[in-house]
């Protein structure tokens, strides 16, 4: 795997305020250097913690693409295809997908959209500093077991410029994402999507999200929560995320690649996020 040939260097605190809590600090003490001139970034967080609005937001701050795994496992079974066909067969017997399979649909939508071999040239944002590297896409839903992560690591099955080279966890307490799973709210009518918990408590301030303009409808009529945001179900799948990313995070720290961010006013911080990233990219300039 060329992640076992890459140099690691110190990382310092990419924190640029040092009134920030320590936990929106890195807590990777290493830092690998990237694959290329263009990085890719995954993104995880736990149900209810808004790691989808995060890395659409900063994909598009980034001006990179978003990439869902699910939705490229979705759309192979949608499609039919020998993939696709395999991951309906284990869905329909309750069984957890193979590792090869998932790995092989993710690897041949991104060969499919950015070739097998890198033919970008060297292209860097300019910032406040005289270079910051530009990120190709942020990849949300894979890896999700040490043995994908090792897949997309190994110089002979994944190509190297696809591969991952910074992996965010957006940190939020459980019972944080279960406030806002359970103040989650549909429009019937309108189809508006809206949040009515207000959480401020722990350092946390995220106001209810609410529509604006407000929303003409009726809303004791129409104002619906979905079937499954209940506390024991989102409950129950908060504890299979943290069983099932613990490793892969222990994975992404252990060689260098790992970036921790907790929003502590919600998409407010979302400056200091893209701030934790572009700092990262200058360490890596320095690599």
């Amino acid at each position: 795997s060329s992640c076992l040939t890459r140099l690691s260097v110190r990382l310092s605190v990419l924190s640029t305020t040092a009134s920030l809590p320590p936990a929106r600090r890195v807590f990777s003490e290493y830092l690998s250097p990237p694959h290329g001139d263009i990085v890719n970034l995954l993104i995880m967080g736990p149900p209810g913690g808004g790691k989808g609005t995060y890395g659409n937001l900063l994909a598009k701050r980034l001006n990179a693409d978003l990439i869902t795994a699910g939705d490229i496992l979705r759309d192979e079974v949608a499609k039919g295809t020998e993939t696709g066909l395999a991951i309906k067969e284990y869905q329909r017997v309750g069984r957890l997908v193979e590792d090869s399979l998932v790995a092989n649909a993710v690897k041949s939508y991104l060969i499919d959209k950015y070739g097998s071999e890198s033919s970008t040239p060297i292209s860097k944002v300019k910032g406040e500093h005289q270079t910051r590297r530009k990120v190709r896409f942020i990849l949300d839903g894979f890896p999700r077991t040490v043995a994908q992560a090792e897949m997309m690591e190994s110089a002979d099955y994944w190509p190297d410029h696809l591969a991952a080279d910074v992996a965010i966890s957006i940190d939020v307490p459980d019972q944080i994402c279960i406030d806002k799973v359970l103040g989650r709210r549909i429009c019937r009518e309108c189809r508006g999507n809206f949040n009515t918990a207000d959480v401020n408590y722990d350092g946390y301030v995220m106001p209810p999200k609410m529509p604006n303009p407000p929303c003409p409808c009726d809303r004791e009529k129409n104002w619906m929560k979905r079937e499954d945001d209940k506390e024991d179900i989102i409950s129950a799948r908060i504890s299979d995320f943290h069983k099932e990313t613990k490793p892969i995070i222990q994975h992404y720290e252990s060689i260098g690649e790992m970036l921790h961010f907790r929003p502590y006013r919600g998409i407010e911080d979302m400056e200091e996020l893209e701030l934790l990233v572009l700092n990262c990219f200058d360490l890596m300039d320095n690599v």
